[in-house]
């Protein structure tokens, strides 16, 4: 009886492993290459395998496809420079791409490369695939899950418009991708509707596990934040940072955010400004190199504390403080609740932050 268990749990492994087995062919003339790279489409020094191109034909098997991913197919020019196949969008008739989902089953790619030698002269091969790609290829590359409008009437009618295309489309691990990446558009509550919709084999994988994290992590506003201790420019930690007075002002940046440089004369305006006793600010930098930190230090000469996320404190503090869009200002109190938070920049931010700490320190 035991033995048949035993029998009857291999066959069930093996078959849930050929389910998720996706085969990538292709028929295609005219690469100059002998050899061919599956690679992810968002990483291309990530190869996920190698195939030989030989008259015309090559070949990918990606036996395990639990999480279907976007990815490309790729060779090394005579340049030593890795070009991407391109492909036809069967669904819109533009938008031609240079990444498919790894679709379950067999996905067949077919047509003519003959005298490509860059991204401007790509010739665009057919592909057939499944739903996964079928998915990509109607929504690519349409910027899901992004809310520009955060107004109250807009807010609920952009989030109204995804959840119903996650209700559609369930088991896209493309549309679950795209949510994943601008999930700062998305309060808690609404991930977590929103992850619920999806189909099992989704919510079971790599990514969902990882969102999952980050909502026990990020807090909202009128959330208290954990104490934050940082290193400032004269290698000193500091602690307490977000319960330093009655109002704290932490400005998330970096040396190389454009918008972050920019907005820089605004703080010294707010800083210059602002003379109360119970009001804080702190410029607290995402670098991962500190002498680019520092350079940055000493050419905007701002006046206000310093500080720079330790490379140990770095995955925590992007997820608490949902740093995934610079520059970010979050205020905090003396408990360290969120008060507010307000990605980007604008001129216009300037009477919006002065109005803010009047309000609160008066």
């Amino acid at each position: 009886m035991r033995f048949g268990y035993l029998i009857f749990l291999c066959l069930l492994i093996s078959y849930s492993k050929a389910q998720y087995r996706s085969v990538i062919e292709g028929e295609v003339i005219g690469i100059p290459s002998s050899k061919l790279y599956l690679v992810d489409a968002y990483q291309w020094s990530n190869k996920l395998d190698s195939a030989e191109y030989k008259e015309g034909k090559f070949k990918f098997v990606i036996k395990n496809n639990q999480e279907p991913i976007l990815a490309s197919v790729a060779y090394f020019n005579k340049e030593n420079k890795m070009l991407r196949l391109a492909f036809i969008n069967n669904e819109l008739s533009k938008n031609n791409s240079v990444a498919f989902m790894t679709d379950d089953g067999l996905i067949k790619i077919k047509g003519d490369w003959t005298g490509v030698t860059s991204i401007f002269n790509l010739k665009p091969l057919n592909i057939e695939a499944g739903r996964q790609n079928r998915f990509y290829q109607q929504n690519y590359p349409k910027n899901i899950g992004i809310i520009n409008d955060e107004s109250p009437q807009k807010h609920p009618e952009s989030f109204n418009e995804t959840s119903r295309l996650v209700k559609e489309n369930p088991y896209s691990f493309y549309l679950f991708g795209e949510l994943f990446n601008n999930k700062s558009s998305f309060t808690n509550k609404e991930l977590n509707k929103l992850l619920s919709m999806f189909d099992d084999r989704v919510k079971k994988s790599t990514k969902a596990a990882e969102l999952n994290k980050y909502l026990m992590t990020r807090k909202e506003v009128n959330q208290l934040t954990s104490l934050l201790t940082l290193r400032n420019s004269n290698n000193i930690l500091k602690e307490g940072i977000n319960k330093n007075k009655k109002l704290n002002m932490l400005i998330f940046w970096a040396s190389w955010c454009i918008p972050c440089r920019s907005e820089i004369p605004l703080l010294k305006n707010i800083k210059n400004s602002t003379t109360s006793q119970d009001f804080y600010m702190a410029s607290i930098s995402i670098d991962k190199t500190r002498s680019n930190w520092l350079k940055a230090l000493k050419e905007e000469n701002m006046e206000w504390d310093q500080f720079i996320i330790e490379k140990n404190d770095f995955n925590r503090i992007k997820m608490e403080y949902d740093c995934s869009a610079i520059p970010l200002i979050i205020f905090t109190d003396k408990n360290g609740k969120i008060l507010k938070r307000t990605e980007g920049f604008s001129e216009k931010l300037l009477e919006e932050y002065r109005k803010f700490i009047n309000n609160v320190l008066e």
